[in-house]
């Protein structure tokens, strides 16, 4: 992220990274969704990104992923969720069905 601006937003929980050529921006990833409200950043005297939470008051920093993981697990058909027992006939799965 060297070189980046980095920003984030308070509602949404989310951080991004932009880059710049010139006037215009270059790219803008989101580059992660804390699970805290972000209210302040600050750089300490190696370079290291810290940002502050609102509700809680703590302070935290981004760690690397490397693993450039995906969830390709993810279900990507309804008929992979495991939530119906017949997409077609739209019959939910026996765990889902409610006794009656």
């Amino acid at each position: 992220m060297r070189g980046a601006y980095v920003f984030g937003d308070w509602e949404t929980r989310r951080l991004w990274a932009a880059r710049f050529e010139g006037d215009r921006v270059k790219e803008m990833p989101e580059i992660t969704r804390p699970l805290v409200r972000i209210v302040a950043f600050g750089e300490d005297k190696n370079g290291e990104l810290y940002f502050l939470d609102y509700d809680g008051g703590t302070v935290h920093t981004i760690a690397r992923n490397d693993t450039d993981a995906k969830n390709a697990a993810f279900p990507t058909k309804l008929s992979e969720t495991g939530l119906f027992a017949s997409v077609k006939e739209h019959t939910p799965a026996t765990a889902l069905s409610r006794s009656r």
